[in-house]
C-alpha cells in the first residue's frame, strides 16, 4: 500500500520561523476606517494567542482549540529548528538519528512523533517507510502518569479542524502498526473517523519510540500491561518480543547539590565532618553514618539542627506569608506538591479535622504540637483543586484562631508555591506526606528531597515510595494501604 500526500494542503495563516508565530498580516490598514482601529490588528492579536501560554485552559471552547494548536505550533518550532541545524553540515538523512535525540517528556509534546514523519514525508519527499524509520529511531519518551486525564485527549473533530493532515497520519501510523490489506485498512480508518470521540495520544504513539522509559521501576512493570488494551500482539505484560528492550525503567531523582548542599548546608556540613567527602556525588556513601550511631550523637545533633536555623527560617516564612505564629517546638508536617486528586491532599485535610474534633471532645488529649504545612499549585482550569485550596484555608482559618485547643495543631497553606519557597521549608520537614492514591502516582520527587533532609515518609507503597522504603529500611517509613499483591499493610 502507497500512502500518497493530498493534492492540497491547508495554507497556513501564520509562521514559526525563529520560534514566533507571526500574523500573514502585521496590520490591516483596509482597517484604517472610523469605527474599524480595533479590528485591523486582529489577526496578528488573534495569531499570538498561541505562543503567549504555554499551557491554556482548555475547559472553554476557545481554549480547547488553543491548546491543540499551541502545541503542535511549539512542536513544529523545535523540529524546524533541530532539521535546520542538522542540515548546515549534514547531507545524509541516515545520519539524522545518529546526531539527534528528541525526548519527550508525557504527552503534551507527543504530536511530534507525527510533525516529524509529516516533514520528512511531505516536505522532504521522503518515502513513509524511509520516513518512519528515521522517526522511530529518534524519539524517547518518559512517562510521568497513567492517569487517563493525564494522558491528553484531543477529540477526531477537534483535531480534523486544527490539524488535519497530522490526522490522516495518525490513522495511518495506527492502522499500519495493526496490519491488514489496503481494503481492511482503507474501511477501519472510515470506521474509526466516523466513531471515535476522541484520540489518546501516548498509546497510539508508543510504538513509534526508540526507549520507553518509567519513572519508578513499578511503572515499568504496568505500562506493558497498558499497551496489552491496544496491541494483541504483544504476548505477556513482562515481555515484548516485536520490540526488545524498548521498556525500560530510569527512576526519576532529584540533585544533592541543590536539596542538601544549596538548601541545607548545616547537614551537609554536620554529614561531611562525620564520613568526609565524595556522599555529594554517590549518596551511597551516606550508608557509613549506619556505622557511626553508636559512636556519636549524630540523631541528636540532627534534631537540634531541624529545630534550630533550619526551623526559625520555616517558621519566618509561615508568619510572613500566612500571619501564622507557631510553636517552635511543633512537629512540621509537610504535604508540598502539585495539588491534584490523586495526591490526595484532601485525605491529609480529612485527618487534620478528626484530631481537630479529638481535641475539642478530649481537651486533655496528649499530642505532639503539630503544625501542618501545605504548598501547591493547581492548574487553572481545575475547580476541585481550587476548591481544595480554598477549603484548606478555610479550615486553617479555623482552627489557627480557636483558643480551646492552645495552639496544638495549626494549619498552613502557603501561597506562590515554587522552588525557593520549597528550599525553605524541606530542610524543616520532620513528616512528609506521600499519601498519593495506590497506583496513581508515576514516581515522586517531593518524596525523594524531604527523606534526604531527614524526613520521615508516610506514605502508600506506590511510585518511588517502595524503592525509599527499600534504601531507608522498613523503620524509617510509615507504609499504609494495599501492597502490590493486594495485601493491606497498616501504619
Amino acid at each position: 500500500m502507497t500512502f500518497q500526500s493530498p493534492a492540497t494542503e491547508p495554507t497556513p495563516s501564520t509562521s514559526c520561523a525563529s520560534g514566533n508565530r507571526r500574523a500573514s498580516e502585521e496590520f490591516d490598514f483596509r482597517g484604517l476606517q472610523p469605527r474599524r482601529l480595533r479590528g485591523s490588528r486582529a489577526r496578528k492579536n488573534h495569531s499570538e494567542t498561541i505562543s503567549k501560554v504555554l499551557y491554556p485552559n482548555d475547559k472553554t471552547e476557545s481554549g480547547k482549540g488553543t491548546s491543540p494548536a499551541s502545541a503542535v505550533f511549539f512542536v513544529a518550532c523545535s523540529l524546524k529548528d533541530i532539521i535546520r541545524r542538522f542540515r548546515r553540515t549534514n547531507e545524509d538523512w541516515e545520519d539524522f538519528p545518529e546526531k539527534v535525540a528528541i525526548q519527550l517528556n508525557d504527552t503534551h509534546p507527543a504530536i511530534a512523533v507525527v510533525e516529524l514523519q509529516r516533514l520528512l514525508h511531505d516536505e522532504y519527499g521522503m518515502t513513509w517507510e524511509k520516513a518512519w524509520s528515521i522517526v522511530t529511531r529518534t524519539f524517547a519518551y518518559t512517562n510521568h502518569t497513567l492517569l487517563p486525564e493525564a494522558l491528553e485527549k484531543w477529540s477526531v473533530g477537534l483535531f480534523q479542524k486544527v490539524v488535519p493532515r497530522h490526522l490522516q497520519i495518525i490513522f495511518e501510523i495506527n492502522e499500519r502498526f495493526h496490519g491488514g490489506s489496503g481494503s481492511e485498512v482503507a474501511g477501519r480508518r472510515r470506521r474509526r473517523s466516523r466513531s471515535s470521540p476522541s484520540l489518546k495520544k501516548a498509546p497510539r504513539k508508543w510504538c513509534a519510540w526508540r526507549i520507553f522509559r518509567s519513572l519508578a521501576a513499578i511503572r515499568s512493570m504496568e505500562w506493558p500491561r497498558c499497551i496489552l488494551s491496544f496491541s494483541k500482539r504483544i504476548s505477556s505484560p513482562n515481555s515484548t518480543p516485536l520490540y526488545p528492550g524498548k521498556f525500560n525503567n530510569k527512576t526519576n531523582g532529584i540533585t544533592p547539590r541543590r536539596w542538601l548542599l544549596a538548601c541545607n548546608p548545616r547537614l551537609s556540613g554536620l554529614i561531611t565532618s562525620k564520613i568526609g567527602h565524595g556522599w555529594e556525588r554517590d549518596l551511597d556513601k551516606l550508608r557509613a553514618l549506619e556505622d557511626l550511631r553508636g559512636r556519636f550523637a549524630i540523631p541528636d545533633r540532627f534534631h537540634e539542627h531541624q529545630a534550630g536555623q533550619q526551623g526559625r527560617s520555616a517558621r519566618s516564612i509561615i508568619k510572613r506569608d500566612c500571619g501564622v505564629a507557631v510553636n517552635p517546638t511543633a512537629l512540621f508536617d509537610v504535604q508540598i506538591k502539585r495539588l491534584h486528586e490523586y495526591k490526595r491532599q484532601h485525605l491529609n485535610l480529612l485527618h487534620i479535622l478528626a484530631l481537630y474534633r479529638r481535641l475539642l471532645q478530649n481537651p486533655d488529649l496528649e499530642i505532639t504540637p503539630r503544625v501542618f504545612i501545605f504548598a501547591a499549585k493547581a492548574a487553572p482550569g481545575y475547580d476541585m483543586a481550587k476548591c481544595i485550596i480554598k477549603a484548606i484555608n478555610a479550615v486553617g482559618k479555623c482552627i489557627n484562631n480557636d483558643k480551646r485547643i492552645e495552639d496544638r495543631i495549626k494549619v498552613v497553606f502557603l501561597p506562590n508555591y515554587r522552588v525557593s519557597l520549597a528550599q525553605r521549608i524541606v530542610p524543616a520537614a520532620d513528616l512528609s506526606e506521600q499519601i498519593s492514591t495506590a497506583g496513581k502516582e508515576a514516581s515522586g520527587t517531593g518524596n525523594m528531597k524531604l527523606a534526604l533532609n531527614g524526613a520521615l515518609t508516610i506514605g502508600t507503597l506506590d511510585g518511588a515510595n517502595v524503592e525509599i522504603k527499600e534504601e531507608v529500611g522498613e523503620d524509617n517509613i510509615f507504609i499504609f494501604g494495599h501492597d502490590r499483591r493486594g495485601g493491606r499493610t497498616t501504619c
